[in-house]
């Protein structure tokens, strides 16, 4: 995944991100239900604006008296979680944004692991340097996994400061794109080594903690995945590890990543569906063909976030006859009309309406979105799950070999 960001971010960050004290775990640890939350702002140096709390990425209500903030939360296993602060002041400066467009300052964000129970935080001077009173030891474990984590990130930062520099001075875009290509190829090989030097390491000394969950999820969304290697960490967890919603997700991806790499070369698993209007659209119709099946949905911010340079693509090598088979992971058919129409998607859309738990996601093994397979003329699948780029790349060499190969037919001697 790309530094850049990453960079950015780190050169006001501190590496040391927060302190618990510690209560032993056990096996017999709740690992599912209540979360009831007690946030003691009293040590706050400023509290003059807006506290949020989120739980695996949902909003959880909190309730403010005096100095103290609680609120009670159900949670299906241990979640990542973030408290923030947005001071009014920043508040402020973006009277028309939302708090979700506003990137919280790095001082005003605790990350911590929410567990059933009582989760007692005591806030530092600022949100970063609060801490857990009387934390599980799978708690302190994920704070440990975050610590680490935040000193690889310095660390590649620190050994590769002149490139970025130099990355961040170029003028050229060309060049710009071409060294942040390079960095990318090194932090995709660094990463590789810190999640198998510490959390892959952490999974096979504790298989039963649900600290490393959160960490695993993120590796199986990267890339150069070792999917032998993901196989045997998920069989060494306990079963009431495996049991967890997480834990199943990423056996699910690397069954998905399997398929993925097996389907390649191989012809493209047929199906119909019905379009917005009612109309059943075979994936055969298409075949003679360049076809890129998108699986996607209205509510996926990423899906969204890629139509743009899809629409462009699809283009560019419309007048070769490239085509698109959208396939909707929506519920409601209501959104997804809404969302062909807004962002003006001009290629066939065929849906369930059953979200992943359609009859074509499993066909595919799709476990996330967006997810994409591209089909060539003769219906065999070239290639899956490529971005604007990579399929640009992609089209491009099929419609060159189209080319010449009808060029040498015509200039076969008599």
């Amino acid at each position: 995944m790309p530094i850049f960001r990453y960079i950015l971010f780190i050169v006001f960050c501190l590496i040391c991100r927060s302190s618990f004290s510690q209560q032993p775990g056990s096996a017999a640890d709740s690992l599912t239900g209540y979360v009831t939350f007690h946030i003691d702002l009293l040590a706050l140096k400023d509290t003059i604006g807006v506290f949020r709390l989120g739980v695996g990425g949902l909003p959880v209500t909190l309730k403010k008296e005096g100095n103290t903030l609680s609120g009670t939360y159900y949670i299906k296993e241990p979640r990542r979680s973030f408290l923030s602060f947005y001071p009014q002041d920043t508040i402020n400066k973006y009277p028309n944004e939302q708090l979700n467009n506003i990137a919280s300052r790095y001082e005003d964000l605790f990350e911590f692991l929410a567990m059933p129970g009582t989760t007692d935080i005591a806030a530092g001077n600022v949100l970063l340097n609060s801490q857990i009173n009387n934390a599980r030891k799978a708690q302190t474990d994920y704070a440990d996994l975050v610590k680490k984590g935040w000193k690889n990130i310095s660390d590649f930062a620190e050994k590769n400061q002149h490139f970025i520099t130099r990355i961040q001075n170029e003028r050229d875009k060309k060049k710009k794109d071409s060294l942040q290509h390079i960095l990318d190829i090194q932090w995709d090989h660094d990463e590789q080594v810190y999640y198998k030097n510490e959390i892959f390491n952490f999974v096979k000394n504790n298989p039963d903690s649900p600290a490393p969950l959160v960490f695993l999820e993120d590796y199986s969304s990267g890339n150069n995945l070792d999917l032998r290697l993901m196989a045997s960490l998920y069989n060494r967890f306990t079963d009431r590890i495996k049991n967890l919603p997480s834990a199943k997700r990423f056996s699910t991806t690397i069954t998905s990543l399997s398929f993925n790499k097996k389907i390649i070369g191989k012809t493209a698993p047929d199906f119909t569906l019905t379009d917005a209007n009612g109309k059943k659209v075979s994936l055969q119709q298409f075949k003679g063909k360049v076809t890129l099946v998108e699986f996607w949905a209205s509510w996926c911010g990423p899906c969204l976030a890629s139509v743009p340079g899809l629409v462009k693509v699809y283009h560019k090598y419309k007048a070769n006859g490239f085509n698109i088979l959208g396939v909707s992971l929506d519920l409601h058919k209501d959104e997804w009309l809404k969302a062909i129409a807004k962002y003006k998607l001009a290629w066939p859309q065929v849906s369930e309406l059953k979200g992943f738990e359609g009859n074509v996601c499993a066909l595919y093994q799709v476990s996330g979105i967006p997810a994409n397979f591209l089909i060539d003329e003769q219906g065999t699948v070239v290639a899956a799950h490529l971005d604007e780029k990579e399929l640009d790349q992609n089209l491009s060499r099929l419609y060159q070999q189209k080319k010449t190969v009808a060029y040498s037919k015509n200039n076969l001697p008599d």
